[in-house]
């Protein structure tokens, strides 16, 4: 009896079904009543928008973190009296996500945001809704499984052996022994694609990334 230890893998690109813009709001000043009052006012400005997204349909979901005040200190010149002045300042800040599923709602949004004084996109994210995931992942793991045995019938067509017959199967990361890798058994994911952002001209370009799905895995078997 022969023992063929394989691997099996299965990947898929898949186009973004949501796209979560992450916006910053940052004030800050040497008067502290106005530097919160400016952070207040746009981060319910943003948080009302957000809301008028979901309620239209255009996204799917919002989040968003209360305002928090800090100060700092800056130094400045001293003038006539030389050296540095020391001027303490103050910072409130405030995040606010909204997930879109209307990519062009997200981009005109985000190209509005970015034109806001004391507001900052800081990033977009690109995702699948769960339904999704679960089919595509599912779909892997039975390919990587045909992979596998795939692998192994033509090791033991080469070798003149018999049909093998799995033993045992291992999700990625789920083989013990030692120096097996740690995966835990998640498909890995990925985004594929960058989008292109740039808040200094009249324009937004705006592409969706793909999302790479893989799912790999181990098995054993005898012939």
């Amino acid at each position: 009896m022969v023992q063929i230890a394989v691997t099996g893998d299965a990947s898929a690109r898949v186009p973004a079904e949501r796209g979560t813009a992450a916006v910053r709001v940052e004030a800050s000043g040497a008067e502290r009543t106005d530097v919160v009052g400016r952070a207040v006012a746009r981060h319910a400005e943003l948080v009302a928008e957000a809301k008028e997204a979901v309620a239209s349909g255009a996204a799917t979901a919002w989040e968003a973190a209360d305002v928090t005040t800090g100060t700092y200190d800056e130094w400045v010149d001293g003038g006539r009296s030389g050296g540095q002045k020391r001027i303490r300042r103050f910072r409130a800040q405030a995040r606010v996500q909204v997930r879109f599923r209307d990519f062009a709602a997200l981009g005109a949004w985000c190209l509005d945001v970015a034109g806001r004084e004391d507001v900052t996109l800081d990033r977009i994210s690109w995702s699948l809704t769960e339904a999704t995931r679960a089919t595509v992942v599912d779909d892997l793991r039975a390919r990587a499984a045909r992979d596998a045995v795939a692998r192994a019938a033509a090791y033991t067509a080469a070798l003149g052996l018999p049909t093998p017959r799995l033993t045992s199967l291992w999700e990625d990361g789920l083989r013990p022994g030692p120096g097996a890798p740690i995966g835990g058994g998640e498909p890995r994911l990925r985004a594929m694609r960058a989008s292109a952002f740039d808040d200094g001209g009249a324009t937004l370009e705006l592409q969706p990334q793909d999302i790479e799905l893989a799912v790999a895995l181990s098995a054993d078997f005898e012939a």
